[in-house]
């Protein structure tokens, strides 16, 4: 685990995520919330069983209307 700066957590105070690129090797990061990660580890994950616990939290409002898409599978 890497200890932040003083002006590094000052960028987090913003809304959202924050990017941060290591200039070594050009790679870009994102930094999220723990908690956030938390929540979304199980979707990145090959684990099926793992989704279907975060799927079953889900509340009806967070699904989309399929209607939208049509009878097209």
């Amino acid at each position: 685990m890497i200890q932040l700066t003083k002006e590094q957590r000052h960028e987090l105070d913003g809304p959202g995520p924050v990017r941060a690129v290591d200039p070594e090797t050009n790679t870009t990061y994102v930094l999220v919330h723990s908690d956030l990660y938390e929540r979304i580890e199980g979707l990145l994950e090959d684990d099926i069983r793992q989704m279907q616990h975060l799927l079953a939290d889900l509340s009806p409002e967070d699904w989309e209307d399929a209607s939208a898409y049509g009878s097209t599978p």
